[in-house]
């Protein structure tokens, strides 16, 4: 079986790569941001071999500004972002996957990040008044959403102050305008409660929103981990190694060195704003608007020529759906063999529930 190690793929751009000697990748030219690339990837979802798709070349903005989406949507792909390997059938890919999610917790607090003195996201920083979100080629991506959603297979950095624990979420994030995003988080995730004990303390919560990064951040940062254990953590267990932040430039969060784009600033009690409806995952729209945390964006950091990673869902199957359905079939099985049912042969949660129900 061909295999892609930890050492093989370090950020984004590397897996692109593999992905696309793979012939695993489509690039895109000249769709637009308002409605054709959301309208293009749901197509693309849909049919029974997709590819990942990257767009380039999109009205109002410089070649280069880049859109991904349908990453980890196929067995090949999703086991390169987990560096497991490039040879799988479905399959074979959750039997490959039995048993690893307690492999990785019980390795995760042995696998701090390791903060470098600067990585590829510090290519370029905005501050302040040179912060201009509109610069990214941010999709409108279904025709009834409330804004453009910048933040779809993104991941949200929120640390707990008390442990110091570093939570990533795939919080929804629209932008606002050019300083401002909207970020929704649901009552009882990890990072709400984490920002609740921020304004238990009379402090605001610095956040940080990575919103382009390493397929397995977008992977790790919507599944269930583990209470009181970090995604980075997490994700330094799966490659075998530390997985490598530097500081944000604003709030001092760890961010991922090699992230595309990161957003930073502050979640503040009582800061909040009208945001929504959203196409979500079930095929239906979120039912109107509701409250999110209105942040003020402080600073940008960007490589050059950044990579969006889209993520949006939609009518089964969606962008995410297949990760889902793998993750999930692998821990059914688990649960099936240690429940003590004979001769298991495979066990398969479809996308048509969205990978969970």
């Amino acid at each position: 079986m061909e295999r892609a190690g930890a050492a093989a793929i370090t950020d984004l751009r590397d897996w692109l790569d593999v992905v696309e000697d793979l012939g695993e990748l489509k690039t895109v030219r000249g769709a637009h941001w308002n409605l054709e690339i959301g309208a293009l990837s749901e197509a693309n979802y849909k049919q029974s071999k997709s590819p990942a798709l990257l767009f380039d070349e999109i009205p109002d903005h410089p070649p280069g500004f880049r859109v991904l989406t349908g990453a980890s949507g196929s067995p090949r792909r999703l086991g390169v972002a987990l560096r497991m390997g490039s040879g799988f059938t479905n399959a074979e890919l959750v039997k490959a996957l039995r048993g690893k999610p307690i492999e990785w917790e019980s390795k995760a607090q042995d696998s701090p990040p390791e903060v470098l003195p600067d990585g590829p996201v510090k290519e370029n920083l905005l501050l302040g008044d040179q912060v201009d979100l509109s610069r990214f080629p941010t999709p409108f991506w279904h025709k009834h959403d409330g804004g453009r959603f910048i933040g779809t297979g993104d991941a949200v950095l929120i640390k707990d102050p008390e442990t110091g624990v570093v939570n990533l979420g795939a919080y929804r994030v629209m932008v606002l305008d050019e300083r401002h995003v909207s970020v929704m988080i649901i009552p009882g995730k990890h990072g709400m409660q984490y920002a609740r004990k921020w304004f238990g303390r009379g402090e605001r919560c610095p956040v940080a929103i990575s919103v382009g990064h390493d397929p397995l951040l977008a992977i790790l940062s919507g599944i269930e981990i583990p209470t009181g254990v970090s995604e980075l953590n997490y994700a330094g267990a799966i490659i075998g190694g530390r997985y490598p932040v530097v500081e944000g430039e604003v709030t001092g969060l760890p961010v991922p060195a090699a992230s595309e784009i990161v957003l930073e600033g502050w979640l503040e009690e009582g800061k909040t704003i009208a945001e929504g409806p959203y196409g979500e995952w079930h095929g239906y729209y979120s039912g109107g608007e509701y409250p999110a945390f209105r942040v003020e964006v402080e600073a940008v950091l960007h490589r050059n020529d950044p990579i969006l990673l889209g993520s949006p869902p939609g009518k089964p199957p969606h962008d995410y759906s297949y990760f889902r359905s793998v993750m999930k079939s692998a821990l059914i099985f688990d649960s099936l063999v240690k429940a003590g049912v004979p001769a298991v042969q495979g066990v398969w949660c479809d996308e048509s529930g969205g990978g969970r129900l």
